[in-house]
């Protein structure tokens, strides 16, 4: 849903920040899309992979939520990846990444639209992010969009995730779907 049209970056900046969330896509803020269960468990579930992968040294931070400015060779975006993973500390101000993630996860939601999330997965690539995961947990698969290659999906669950980024890192979809198997309680 959009907000409001036609406003400055630093006019968005200096919004305070609510919950749900708000990205700023093609000089618009727009309401971010709330997960529900499946994306929430999904979203911790990745974040502690990538993060324990990337405890060994040199292997970079994984943060969730981290609002992103992004630069586009048209203008500047601010997005919210669920899951993002840098492979140095991300130059910082005020809390906001100014530099890409090497790597963002957008985890679908029920109400995200297609045009929309295409956008996102389309800045992260221009802005100078190496690699975007788009997470569907109700097909259980993971689209793969790397600069300058060819699209990949995962949907075989016996499939696994894995990355030239992340070296060593590799997870069955199987085992990381399993997370939406538990009982509904």
């Amino acid at each position: 849903m959009t907000l409001q049209k036609s406003i400055t970056l630093e006019e968005f900046l200096a919004q305070p920040e609510t919950k749900p969330y708000r990205e700023y896509l093609n000089g618009e803020v727009v309401e971010k899309t709330m997960g529900k269960r499946d994306h929430s468990r999904l979203q911790a579930r990745l974040a502690r992979l990538l993060d324990s992968w990337a405890d060994s040294p040199g292997h970079g931070e994984v943060l969730t939520e981290l609002r992103c400015i992004l630069t586009t060779p048209a203008q500047r975006h601010v997005q919210l990846p669920d899951v993002s993973w840098f492979s140095r500390t991300p130059k910082l101000d005020d809390g906001n990444a100014l530099t890409p993630p090497d790597l963002a996860v957008e985890i679908l939601s029920p109400d995200d639209r297609f045009s929309r999330v295409n956008l996102k997965l389309r800045i992260y690539l221009e802005a100078g992010t190496k690699e975007v995961w788009l997470v569907d947990p109700e097909e259980r698969t993971i689209l793969i969009r790397r600069r300058a290659e060819e699209e990949h999906l995962l949907e075989a669950i016996d499939e696994s995730l894995e990355s030239p980024l992340l070296p060593g890192f590799s997870v069955g979809l199987g085992d990381l779907f399993r997370v939406l198997d538990t009982s509904q309680t």
